[in-house]
């Protein structure tokens, strides 16, 4: 599956895009939506993207603009550039932003369609190229130190002993040692016994495709425990600025949203490589050197516990756990989620984020468990809403649209008749003459 965001500052203009995506790429796109860059920003912070379809010329900031936070948050997006002027000026800057595609508003649906598949052969082309695995292979040397839990130890140590933790680093070591950083806790399990020395060969791969997957706006250093846990230390990189306030202080929560999503990709570029598959239990709360000591083992009792059930491809934050997320009826929360939230962004990563999965193994799980796809029941739950408010309630179309998370009435007209055969008010007169 793949994930588009759709930016434009004309509401009609993103829905029918949105429409015509979702009728003919179905199940292969997690569809995104922004009515503006100010919206997108927000989505393009938290959320890994594979491609963005956006307008050039908006009010307040253009595409263009766009373009180069797109790229800073994540450098493998695919940019394609939605705009109604055909001036080389235009192109040339589009070009100049590292753009895949320039389309034209005045093309016909049939060709936008053609590129987005042509972008998504490109990204499968992409993910079939194993020259990352053989690289694992080559650099395993190079990760002997860190594939003992010593050199894990003497940083604990280092902590409680409140001693110069650059004594113990080596040319590997990117931390700052006298700024906060997040901590993050990961594990896999086996489907089957492995031999010391396959597991010690799969711990380097770990490590290594963790390192090459992680954006240039994050740093790490990555050990392994005793217990085959997986140990990373992140802080945003000293020499950008993205993640700093107005009054130059870092955003944590900015930077936890930011992991989260990176998380999604590595996790995902672990399963296709390499075959594994790795789970996160990480604290978007920072920490310093002198005092992480406890809430490292807090997180490993976590991670075990974590193990020890059946979840899959897990990605949580204990920062925003709620008190009954324990609990395996993930499909009810997905469902409950989905029910109370009609209007809202019901994108395959918004609702991961509230049962704390990987979006792509989300929806393959979920069609496993339900026998449909999450969109399905959304779908369906769309539409047993707006029966319910056309024929007991009596609500105005455009207010059932507007609930629906529809932004024109016109829209929600074009999804009743597609899934019911009658428009709304068609609808509305058959149940009135009986």
């Amino acid at each position: 599956m793949y994930r588009i965001l759709i930016v434009d500052d004309d509401a009609i203009v993103v829905e029918g895009l949105y429409q015509l995506l979702a009728s003919h790429f179905e199940n292969e796109l997690d569809l995104c939506k922004a009515y503006g860059p100010e919206e997108a920003m927000e989505i393009i912070k938290k959320t890994r993207l594979d491609m963005v379809l956006s307008d050039i010329d908006m009010p307040g900031r253009s595409g263009l603009e766009l373009a180069d936070d797109i790229v800073r948050y994540w450098p493998k997006c695919r940019i394609l550039f939605l705009t109604g002027f055909s001036d080389f000026n235009y192109i040339y800057s589009a070009m100049k932003k590292r753009a895949s595609h320039f389309i034209l508003k005045t093309e016909k649906d049939e060709h936008l369609l053609a590129i987005i598949q042509s972008v998504m052969d490109e990204i499968d082309a992409e993910r079939s190229n194993r020259d990352s695995l053989k690289q694992v292979n080559t650099e395993l040397h190079y990760l002997r130190p860190l594939l003992t839990s010593e050199w894990l130890k003497a940083l604990l140590d280092q902590s409680e002993k409140e001693t110069d933790v650059s004594t113990i680093r080596g040319r590997e070591w990117v931390i700052d040692e006298n700024q906060p950083f997040m901590l993050l806790v990961g594990y896999t399990k086996w489907d089957q016994p492995q031999s010391w020395v396959a597991k010690v060969q799969s711990y380097g791969y770990v490590l290594n495709v963790f390192a090459e997957q992680l954006p240039p706006l994050l740093v790490s250093n990555g050990f392994v425990t005793h217990h085959s846990l997986f140990v990373w230390l992140l802080q945003p990189s000293q020499e950008d600025s993205t993640f700093l306030n107005e009054e130059g202080a870092m955003n944590w929560d900015q930077v936890a949203d930011y992991v989260r999503g990176c998380l999604e990709d590595i996790q995902n570029g672990m399963e296709y490589l390499l075959g594994l598959e790795v789970s996160f239990v990480f604290n978007r709360e920072p920490m310093e050197f002198s005092s992480w000591k406890r809430e490292f083992e807090r997180l490993q009792v976590k991670a075990e516990q974590c193990m020890a059930s059946s979840s899959h491809l897990t990605i949580l934050d204990v920062g925003q756990m709620r008190q009954d997320a324990q609990t395996e009826r993930w499909v009810q929360e997905v469902h409950a989620f989905i029910d109370e939230h009609l209007g809202d962004d019901l994108s395959l990563v918004r609702i991961a984020e509230k049962v704390h999965m990987n979006p792509s193994y989300l929806s393959r799980y979920y069609k496993q468990v339900t026998g449909k796809n999450v969109s399905e029941y959304i779908t369906e739950t769309r539409l047993a809403a707006a029966k319910k408010w056309i024929i007991e309630e009596k609500l105005k179309f455009n207010e059932i649209a507007y609930r629906l998370g529809f932004n024109s009435p016109s829209y929600f007209t074009t999804f009743f008749k597609k899934q019911t055969g009658q428009t709304p008010q068609e609808y509305r007169d058959t149940f009135e003459r009986l």
